[in-house]
């Protein structure tokens, strides 16, 4: 009976895998060159869709949100390898101050309207260093003059 049940449930789940696979196929116009690479595909999105489910499951107060996008098909091995920037450290040398005194415990700026909302960046892993650095400018910006620009 517990085999029967199991069974079941395993099931269950691939058939709603399944059908999430044909949705996310038709929303983002998903096409593939054969069938060997759209069973590899689907493989993939089956494991990033168990993977975003237990953090869904394991971060329900999570301040930001995990779901199933147009990459959703891709390992993330794929996404990064696009990116051929090396950066060489260098060392730098950081001074105390004792100038600053009462610190909050944390602070969280999006709630004082300095932060721009998410924008979509796809697989332009590249350019990320750029898009970071301009959101730390215009949040900076929007700190000192009270003066988001979006």
């Amino acid at each position: 009976m517990k085999y029967v049940v199991l069974f079941l449930l395993f099931g269950v789940t691939l058939s709603n895998l399944s059908s999430e696979w044909d949705k996310f196929k038709r929303d983002y116009n998903k096409h593939y060159a054969s069938t060997a690479e759209e069973n590899e595909r689907q493989q993939i999105f089956f494991e990033n869709v168990n993977r975003i489910r237990s953090y869904q499951q394991t971060h329900s107060g999570a301040t930001f949100a995990v779901e199933i996008n147009h990459l959703t098909d891709r390992r993330i091995e794929e996404l990064v390898s696009g990116s051929k920037i090396h950066f060489e450290p260098r060392p730098i040398s950081l001074k105390s101050s004792n100038e600053v005194k009462n610190l909050p415990e944390s602070l969280d700026w999006r709630g004082k309207g300095v932060i721009t909302p998410v924008i979509e960046q796809g697989e332009l892993v590249v350019i990320q260093g750029p898009l970071v650095a301009t959101e730390v400018v215009e949040s900076l910006y929007a700190i000192y003059t009270n003066n988001l620009t979006e």
